[in-house]
């Protein structure tokens, strides 16, 4: 460096300069550490601090509303968020509600009931009035119809005493037995319900401490047989009405610890 007074060249550390003997001015110690912190280091800090909180708010606000758009687009899809600590097959959505309603659609028939607590082989008078019912589910190939005397039905026995009237016994083939619901009585099984659609359901809520949803779907008959003819839906009038595809039916969806359980109510003729 020079000398402010004489302008001689003196070293950079030098107190005083060797030809004038003009006295330098040392920095006091430590002015230099203070600089470099209050006009470098701090400002750097304050650049970086700043410009992490930027960065955690524009993520923060990404985040947001990718998360808004995600669970938009599953609702539009019929998804409804669950709380967390709900497994996937808890979650409210068609697919699940479906699953559940046609599992119990499967356990339910479509029955022809010909209302007698008597089993097969069952005797029936001529002139009865139950006998066109017997005698169109024979043309169907589910039982078979021999002539006999038989009793009276008890109106008829209360004009005509105790005597036999001409009439036919009926028994099973082996496709009534596999239509029979149950040996002990005489309903037939003409098929079972499938669920078409879920049309709407309501946001899963608390009542009486379970989790419930409302459920309005559509349902057709399904794995109706070829026996059900036009025949026999006239000798059953609500056979026919019970056959009427795209009906509409009502469940309460339960939330169990496995998934959905369905409490399904189909439409009442």
């Amino acid at each position: 460096m020079r000398c402010p007074q004489c302008g001689h060249e003196v070293a950079v550390q030098a107190s005083f300069c060797s030809r004038c003997g003009a006295h330098f001015a040392q920095p006091r110690r430590g002015a230099v550490r203070e600089f470099l912190i209050t006009r470098v280091a701090r400002p750097w800090w304050c650049f970086i601090r700043e410009s992490t909180m930027a960065f955690s708010i524009v993520s923060s606000f990404f985040l947001l509303v990718l998360g808004l758009a995600v669970w938009v687009a599953l609702a539009a899809h019929g998804f409804t968020p669950l709380p967390a600590g709900f497994s996937p097959s808890m979650s409210a959505s068609k697919g699940h509600f479906t699953k559940a309603i046609d599992a119990q659609l499967a356990k339910q028939c479509i029955a022809i009931d010909l209302g007698t607590l008597t089993p097969f082989p069952i005797s029936i008078a001529n002139n009865d009035v139950t006998f066109a019912r017997y005698n169109v589910l024979a043309k169907a190939g589910l039982l078979t119809a021999a002539d006999s005397w038989v009793k009276p039905s008890q109106y008829s026995e209360i004009m005509a005493g105790t005597q036999t009237v001409p009439g036919k016994t009926y028994s099973l083939t082996d496709e009534g037995r596999q239509a029979l619901r149950d040996p002990r009585t005489t309903i037939f099984c003409a098929g079972h319900y499938k669920l078409d659609d879920v049309v709407d359901f309501t946001v899963p809520g608390n009542a009486m401490g379970e989790t419930i949803s409302q459920v309005t779907f559509t349902y057709s008959p399904s794995d109706v047989p070829a026996w059900v003819s036009t025949g026999v839906q006239a000798a059953f009038p609500s056979l026919a009405k019970e056959l009427v595809p795209k009906q509409q039916g009502e469940a309460t969806m339960v939330l169990k610890n496995d998934g959905w359980e369905a409490e399904v109510k189909l439409s009442m003729f």
